[in-house]
């Protein structure tokens, strides 16, 4: 298994000399958990599972003090077609898969 996670941010009260900080950003984010598994197992899709967030992560953070953070981010997901392999019997009024999902996180912190 093997990963790789890269954030680029950019304070936008930095010049104003505030202590304050409004930070956007931008996140990609890439996992493999199945690295060690062979070519020859891979080749019926099942265990060919790298995930990507292309960089879709975007959101910002907000520092109205030094200890207290307001944060929300959108990460926009694509995961691919379903895996027929693992639909067994599946119910008459299921809803179809979804391949783009949209999840939106808001958070509020506080350092002591």
């Amino acid at each position: 298994m093997y990963g790789a996670y890269v954030e680029l941010g950019y304070d936008w009260l930095h010049h104003l000399g505030k202590t304050k900080q409004f930070i956007t950003f931008v996140r990609g984010e890439m996992l493999d958990l199945n690295s060690s598994v062979t070519t020859v197992q891979k080749q019926d899709d099942q265990l060919d599972k790298t995930l990507k967030t292309n960089p879709c992560h975007r959101g910002f953070q907000l520092f109205p003090d030094t200890n207290v953070v307001i944060k929300a981010d959108v990460r926009l997901q694509h995961t691919g077609a379903q895996n027929p392999a693992l639909v067994i019997n599946p119910p008459p009024n299921a809803l179809p898969y979804r391949q783009n999902d949209q999840f939106l996180n808001i958070g509020v912190g506080y350092s002591f």
